[in-house]
C-alpha cells in the first residue's frame, strides 16, 4: 500500500462524469494506491499512523497536534497512479497497482478502519464509496475496464499496418457501409432531391460498386428522401433534437414519431448529456427506452421494424471510462447501434473512442448474446480514415460486424475519397 498526505486548508474531489463532487475543510488529503498483496495489517497501520501522525501545529507553532487533535477531516482518494513504474520507457506501467476488483474492497475497508480511529466528514466518506462501487457495479457486469496502455499498442499496430489492409475490396466494403449525409442548415428540400438523384443513378456510373447503406437527412426531409428514392437503400434520419438533445420528452418522441410515420428506417438520436454528465443515468436511460417504444409502436402499425442509433457524443465525454459508461448505458437502454459523434462539436470520432465502444460491444455480446452495431461519425473525411475504422471493427468484432447491418460510417466527403482510391483518378461524383 502507498499513501501520499497532504495537510490542506480545504480540498475538494469531482468526477465530472459521475456527477459527484465530495469535500472538506481543515484536515487531510489522502491518496491511496493498493497492491494485490496488501493485508488486513497494511491497512490498519497506514489507518492507525494516518490518524495520529503530529502534523499540525499547536498553538507554538510547532507541528505537536494530529489531525484527530486539530480537528480535522480526512478526505481519502483512490489514486491507483501512485504505483506507476516509470523506469523504462515514457509510457508509464501500472502492473503493481491492484485491478478494481481487489483494490475498491481495500479502498472501502481502509475507509471503515480510518473512521473507526477519526469521526470523518461523513458525507464526504459516503460521496467517494458511491463514486467506486457505481463505477465497479459496471465494470463488473460485463468484467471490462479500457487499458490504455493495451489500446495504445493495438492503435499504433493498427495505424502502421493501414497500407497493407487497405485494398480495393474493403473500400468498396466500406463504401457499402456508409450512411450518406446532408445536415446542413441551408439543406432544402431540392437539394436533398439532387443528392438522392445521385444514388439512384450511381449503379449506371459504377456498376461494379456497391450502394451506399443509406442516406442520412434532417427528419423532416424522410419524405422527400422517400418520395426520391428509386433503389434499394434505407432513409436515415437524425431526431430527437439532434444534435444537443436539449429540449422536452414528449417534443423528442413527436419528432421520432413524425419521422418514422414519413418513411425513416433509421432513427440516430444523441444520448441526453443533461443528464448523464450530471450523474442521473437514469434519466438518460429512461429517455433512450422511451424513443425505442414511441418507434416500434409507429413501425408496427407500418409493418415494419425500425433501428435506433444512440450517438453518444464521444468527443464531450472526455474519459475512456465515461464512454464506456455511456455505451453499455446505451446498449442496455435498447440502442441497435451506438454511434461516435453529431459531426458538430470540436472532437467528433477519434480511434481511441471507437475502440473503447467496439471492446464495450464485444463485452455486451459475450454477456448477452445481443450483437449491437458501431457508427463512427464525424471527422471522417479520407478513404485512409474508412480503413482505420475498418481495422478497428475487425480485429475487436470480427468478420460478422464487417457488414451494414452492423457497422456503419457517417460521411458526407468520404465517398468521393473512397471512388478516387479505387479508380486511381480524382473522382467527384457526390
Amino acid at each position: 500500500m502507498r499513501v501520499v498526505i497532504q495537510r490542506v486548508g480545504s480540498a475538494s474531489v469531482a468526477v465530472p462524469d459521475e456527477g459527484y463532487e465530495a469535500g472538506i475543510g481543515h484536515g487531510l488529503l489522502v491518496l491511496a494506491a493498493f497492491e494485490a498483496g496488501d493485508s488486513e495489517e497494511d491497512l490498519e497501520w497506514t489507518a492507525r499512523k494516518l490518524v495520529a501522525m503530529r502534523i499540525f501545529d499547536d498553538e507554538n507553532g510547532v507541528m505537536n497536534l494530529s489531525v484527530k487533535d486539530a480537528g480535522g477531516e480526512i478526505l481519502v482518494v483512490s489514486q491507483f497512479t501512485l504505483y506507476a513504474s516509470t523506469a523504462k520507457g515514457n509510457r508509464p506501467s501500472y502492473m503493481k497497482a491492484a485491478p478494481p476488483e481487489i483494490s475498491v474492497p481495500l479502498y472501502e475497508r481502509f475507509l471503515d478502519l480510518v473512521s473507526s480511529h477519526l469521526t470523518c466528514n461523513h458525507n464526504t466518506r459516503i460521496q467517494i464509496k458511491i463514486i467506486n462501487c457505481s463505477y465497479m457495479k459496471k465494470k463488473k457486469k460485463y468484467n471490462y475496464s479500457p487499458d490504455q496502455e493495451s489500446m495504445g499498442r493495438a492503435l499504433e499496430l493498427i495505424a502502421a499496418n493501414l497500407e497493407n489492409a487497405a485494398s480495393a475490396q474493403v473500400y468498396k466494403d466500406c463504401f457499402s457501409m456508409m450512411d450518406l449525409t446532408t445536415l446542413k442548415t441551408d439543406d432544402t428540400p431540392a437539394s436533398v432531391e439532387r443528392l438522392v438523384e445521385k444514388v439512384n443513378s450511381f449503379s449506371g456510373m459504377y456498376p461494379d460498386w456497391p450502394l451506399p447503406a443509406s442516406v442520412c437527412v434532417y427528419p423532416n426531409f424522410a419524405a422527400t428522401v422517400k418520395n426520391a428514392r428509386k433503389c434499394d437503400f434505407n432513409i436515415t434520419v437524425v431526431a430527437a433534437c439532434f444534435p444537443s438533445s436539449q429540449s422536452f420528452l414528449e417534443v423528442k418522441l413527436k419528432e421520432c414519431e413524425m419521422a418514422v410515420e414519413q418513411g425513416a428506417d433509421e432513427v440516430d438520436i444523441v444520448l441526453a448529456l443533461n443528464a448523464f454528465l450530471a450523474g442521473d443515468y437514469e434519466a438518460a436511460s429512461e429517455e433512450i427506452r422511451q424513443v425505442r417504444l414511441c418507434i416500434d409502436k409507429v413501425a408496427a402499425r407500418q409493418g415494419r421494424a425500425v433501428h435506433l442509433k444512440v450517438i453518444l457524443e464521444t468527443g464531450l465525454l472526455r474519459t475512456s471510462e465515461a464512454i464506456a459508461n455511456a455505451s453499455f448505458l446505451a446498449t442496455e437502454a435498447g440502442a441497435d447501434f451506438i454511434k461516435t459523434s453529431t459531426g458538430k462539436v470540436d472532437v467528433n470520432a477519434t480511434p481511441s473512442a471507437a475502440y473503447v465502444m467496439c471492446e464495450c460491444i464485444a463485452k455486451y455480446y459475450a454477456a448477452t448474446g445481443k450483437k449491437v452495431g458501431f457508427k463512427p461519425a464525424g471527422g471522417i473525411s479520407s478513404a485512409a480514415d474508412a480503413v482505420c475504422y475498418y481495422s478497428i471493427v475487425s480485429s475487436l468484432l470480427g468478420k460478422e460486424w464487417l457488414d451494414k447491418k452492423l457497422f456503419r460510417f457517417g460521411v458526407s466527403r468520404v465517398a468521393n475519397s473512397i471512388l478516387s482510391a479505387v479508380e486511381q483518378k480524382t473522382v467527384a461524383f457526390f
